[in-house]
Order: structure tokens, then C-alpha cells, then sequence
């Protein structure tokens, strides 16, 4: 059986990229109310927590993440993006403070923002022009599958894992990144 290695292989691992993206986003909230309760974080601490991603995730898009991709390239760019982030995500599980929570989610966002450039460049690379917007269509459908499947996952790993397995689980995985991208040609 022949694949088609674009729309398969290119525009499958944006769309899942994206979907992991925004899963993290959308179960941010499931583990708020039992971080406050441990840590005792009041809800305008959490509410800065919260900001960090979005914090670190504008001002590296703003004034890097263009930049970035195109010194290393789309491919270079998404594989590093994933892996920092992973860390990042692992590391939020090693967090015990307002400033640790917010450090960690604030070089999260830092170190996600470089995925989104890098992903219209990539897509751009592969795709005609005629199929770019369809690339891109598939490649942003992953929001909102993360947003619909985060949150049973979220709730499944808590209930496994505990509230530290939530960010280590997919953390660890990420960092797996680069092996089933090797293959994947950063250019047609």
C-alpha cells in the first residue's frame, strides 16, 4: 500500500503536534484545584501561573520565533521546539512554588512559540500552492482534537499517575521526538 508521504507523514505530524499543543492548554485547569490545595495557591497566584505560557509563548513569538526558523530551518526548529517544551512540560512536575510554576510554564510558552512559524514554513516547503491551505487546514484541525481529547487523557493519567504524571507522561515523551522525525525530510 502506498502512503502519501505529504499528506501522511508532513501533514499528520503537524496536525498531531498541534493537537498536543493545545491538550496541554485545555487541562491546565484540571490540575489547578489540586495544586492550589497542596501548595496553598490562591487564585490570583494561579491566575499568574496561568499567564506564564501565555506570557513567554507572545513575547517569543513576537520577537523571535520568525527569526529562529529561519536561522535553523522549519524541520530543526520544530524537532528542538518539541524537545524544550517536553522539558519544560517534565519539568512543571518538579515544581513546588509560585515562582517554579511560573518559570516553568513561562519558558514553556518561550520554547512552544517557535512550533507555529516553523509549521507554516514546513507546510509551505511541501505543499503546492494550490494544496497549501488544505495543509494548513489539517495541520491546525489538531487544536481543537487536543482540546477534545486532553481532558479525559488529563483525568485518566491524574487518576494513574498522580497530578506530577499529568506534565512527566507526555514531558518524557516528547523528548522522544527527534527519532520518528529523522526520516522526514526537512524540504521536498
Amino acid at each position: 500500500m502506498r502512503i502519501n508521504y505529504r499528506w501522511t507523514v508532513v501533514g499528520g505530524l503537524t496536525c498531531l503536534l498541534a493537537a498536543a499543543n493545545a491538550a496541554d492548554r485545555g487541562v491546565f485547569g484540571i490540575v489547578a484545584p489540586q495544586r492550589q490545595r497542596i501548595y496553598g495557591l490562591v487564585p490570583t497566584e494561579i491566575g499568574l501561573i496561568s499567564s506564564a505560557f501565555g506570557i513567554g509563548f507572545a513575547t517569543c513569538q513576537l520577537l523571535f520565533s520568525g527569526a529562529i526558523v529561519r536561522r535553523l530551518g522549519a524541520k530543526t526548529t520544530m524537532v528542538g521546539s518539541v524537545v524544550l517544551w517536553s522539558i519544560m512540560l517534565g519539568l512543571t512536575a518538579a515544581s513546588s512554588s509560585v515562582i517554579s510554576f511560573f518559570l516553568t510554564r513561562f519558558l514553556f510558552g518561550i520554547s512552544e512559540s517557535p512550533n507555529w512559524p516553523a509549521t507554516q514554513s514546513l507546510l509551505s516547503n511541501w505543499f503546492p500552492t494550490r494544496d497549501t491551505q488544505r495543509s494548513f487546514n489539517l495541520a491546525w484541525s489538531g487544536l481543537p482534537q487536543g482540546g477534545i481529547l486532553g481532558p479525559p487523557l488529563a483525568v485518566a493519567l491524574i487518576a494513574a499517575l498522580g497530578w506530577r504524571g499529568l506534565p512527566l507522561a507526555p514531558g518524557l515523551g516528547g523528548t522522544q521526538c527527534p527519532r520518528p522525525t529523522r526520516g522526514v525530510r526537512a524540504d521536498r
